[in-house]
């Protein structure tokens, strides 16, 4: 009955985890924008980045680095762009007409060209203000770009810090497994030489399936740990 209620038990964490397999395919698939659920069946042994320096050169491609960039380049732009106020305008008018009762000289239908150049001699400061004003966003931009620099940066460090915890996480809890598996093989030949009783061997079951559990969440921290790093450099989804 104990071996019994030890397998039912088992079978309820096992649907379990199928379920939060099942949601993690599909946020998988979703996060990359396929059709379906996504898998990642290969078994992680590689880092993918080997020094910390490598993952940290990768951010220029996230999108809101990008972004960033993009806002402080054109902020730049608009201040350096300030010399045009100052210069004059130059306007141009077409426009035809045609009259019933002409007037002498003017023909009875024709059209009017006309060039206008204005340049404002007094306005009140207000083309050094607005030239002080985009400077002002400028480095305005130029700062908020230094810190999602900076928070990018540190996402990465983070990252890459949990990486290396979560392998050797990982490599502790293989070789958890393989240490409980070799003990529910020396419980069997022990129990099978009647040296012990099947509640030893029961016992050294549930261990190597608690250890091969273990040995799963660690692989799955692993992943995870690939992902976000991955996210914070740039190169996910």
């Amino acid at each position: 009955k104990r071996a019994e209620q030890e397998r039912y038990a088992a079978e309820v964490q096992l649907q379990l985890a199928y379920i939060v397999l099942a949601r993690g395919r599909q946020a998988l698939g979703v996060i990359c924008g396929a059709s379906g659920a996504l898998d990642a069946t290969t078994v992680p042994q590689v880092k993918l980045y080997p020094d910390l320096g490598q993952a940290e050169g990768g951010v220029a491609g996230r999108q809101d680095v990008k972004a960033a960039v993009g806002r402080s380049r054109l902020a730049e732009a608009i201040w350096n762009d300030s010399w045009s106020d100052w210069m004059p305008v130059l306007a141009g008018t077409f426009q035809g007409y045609v009259q019933s009762n002409a007037v002498a000289p003017t023909p009875p239908s024709g059209w009017v060209a006309q060039l206008v150049l204005s340049f404002p001699l007094f306005e009140g400061g207000l083309r050094p203000a607005q030239s002080k004003e985009r400077g002002a966003l400028a480095r305005e931009a130029e700062e908020a770009l230094q810190g999602v620099l900076r928070q990018a940066r540190s996402e990465v460090r983070v990252s890459f810090e949990v990486m290396r915890f979560a392998y050797a996480g990982y490599d502790a809890a293989r070789r958890g497994a393989v240490s409980a598996t070799a003990t529910l093989e020396l419980a069997g030949m022990a129990y099978r030489a009647g040296a012990t009783s099947n509640l030893d061997v029961i016992d050294a079951e549930r261990r190597a399936r608690d250890a091969a559990t273990t040995a799963v969440i660690a692989e799955d921290a692993v992943r995870q740990a690939n992902l976000d790093l991955l996210s914070a450099a740039g190169r996910f989804p």
